[in-house]
């Protein structure tokens, strides 16, 4: 079978490699379509914490079964998306269904080889463990591709208590940004802004989202807060981008008793001052970090799009195959395309 290693830093080769055999309890699957996203530009071109190389990237992935050993649950022929966190099963989180905070968590793409491959082998502690879902019929393999990163958004808005009445500030007008502001209005938020100041980004978004407030900075922002809301602040903020400026501008239009969720990692240090740092006291605000998803977040993705709640298939703007992986990671960095899923179709 053909799959895509990065082998080390900035270096992907197309290589050949045994087909994975099925024991107890295995399933193997032919991977259909994996979407790319920032977290795998980033792995392929400075790494990543939980990156170990030589390693297939991908973690958003959707499959046909082909083999299931001694599986009552699945069947050849049976479609489903990988949750693609592996954890222990027993260990204080995971009994809590905070699977995705297992000290032992494996992920594919960083830990295990993940979807950019044409088939995958799924071991039976995993099979066993969950992370496998089976994709509803109304729902295309490209849009199921999408659960893992909508499931991100659920962590961070279940974190945030995001519903009736809110207004939420969404900084980023990527898949992410857009994800979240679509989760948001299907929670209740009643007002919901997306500041992105990157032109071409932000005239596929006003195609994209039009029920929004989009603005492109922070003085456009302050007016909109002040005309639209009654207290002129965001009740809620998520920076979906690595811009440290999108966390201080936060600071400045969070309301009081607010919620700022830590959703995106930072590129580089904010520098906040002591006064910045006061405001947490004096506005009495939450800041809440959200990192991945678990099991259970990704199956409420999946029911989410299948009741038409969240839509995301107007997002997929760009397919590839296998062999253009390297230009669709270098298409991410340059920030050219809104969001985009290798199809193995391309390539077989």
């Amino acid at each position: 079978m053909k799959a895509a290693v990065l082998e080390t830093i900035g270096s992907i080769r197309i290589e050949d490699r045994p087909e994975p055999q099925c024991q107890e309890g295995d399933v193997i699957l032919k991977t259909e379509v994996c979407g790319l996203c920032r977290t795998d530009m980033k792995a392929y071109t400075i790494g990543q914490r939980d990156l170990r190389l030589p390693r297939v990237l991908g973690h958003e992935i959707t499959a046909t079964v082909v083999e299931a050993c001694s599986q009552t649950e699945f069947r050849p022929g049976d479609r489903v998306q990988v949750s693609p966190g592996v954890p222990c099963g027993n260990c204080h989180f995971c009994r809590q269904g905070l699977d995705h905070l297992c000290d032992r968590v494996e992920i594919m793409g960083f830990h295990r080889d993940g979807g950019f491959q044409e088939y995958l082998h799924i071991p039976a502690a995993a099979a066993q463990r969950g992370i496998l879902n089976h994709i509803p019929a109304g729902l295309s393999f490209e849009e199921a591709c999408m659960s893992e990163p909508l499931a991100c958004a659920i962590n961070m808005q279940d974190a945030l208590h995001v519903g009736h009445g809110d207004a939420v500030l969404i900084w980023g007008g990527g898949p992410l940004g857009i994800l979240n502001a679509r989760l948001a209005r299907s929670r209740g938020a009643e007002e919901i802004f997306i500041v992105e100041s990157h032109p071409d980004r932000m005239m596929r978004l006003q195609d994209l989202e039009n029920r929004c407030h989009l603005l492109a900075d922070l003085e456009g922002l302050r007016k909109a807060l002040t005309v639209i809301t009654d207290h002129g602040q965001a009740d809620v903020v998520i920076p979906c981008c690595p811009d440290p400026n999108a966390f201080r501008s936060s600071l400045q239009v969070c309301s009081k008793r607010g919620r700022i969720g830590f959703f995106s990692g930072m590129s580089q240090q904010p520098g906040f001052t002591n006064d910045e740092w006061n405001l947490l006291h004096y506005l009495e605000l939450t800041v809440i970090g959200a990192y991945g998803c678990s099991i259970r977040n990704n199956r409420s993705a999946m029911q989410l799009m299948e009741r038409g709640d969240v839509v995301v298939k107007d997002l997929i703007s760009r397919r590839i195959g296998l062999d253009e992986l390297q230009e669709g990671l270098d298409l991410i960095a340059a920030g050219k395309e809104m969001k985009i899923a290798m199809d193995m179709k391309k390539g077989r």
